[in-house]
């Protein structure tokens, strides 16, 4: 068995998570303990659906806001809409 030398865990922020595709990527990339951010409106909701995740940062806020966006996607490997 190889194992790889230069392994790095993707980041990845997600918009759209409680919905219904959007959910079901959280939930996989989760599951696999991997980094996931999302912007939500509603942190109620994405902590009712996410709850007790370790490697889930939940922000609320407005995906048309372009300041807010800027923010989150620099330093994310992946952005999934």
């Amino acid at each position: 068995m190889v194992t790889p030398t230069n392994t790095t865990v993707p980041n990845t922020l997600i918009l759209g998570a409680t919905g219904s595709i959007g959910y079901a990527v959280t939930v996989n990339l989760l599951a696999r303990q991997l980094p996931v951010t999302i912007l939500v409106r509603s942190r109620a909701k994405a902590e009712a659906l996410f709850p007790n995740q370790s490697t889930l940062t939940i922000v609320e806020g407005d995906a048309q806001d372009v300041t807010l966006l800027n923010q989150l996607a620099a330093d994310k490997d992946f952005i999934f809409h």
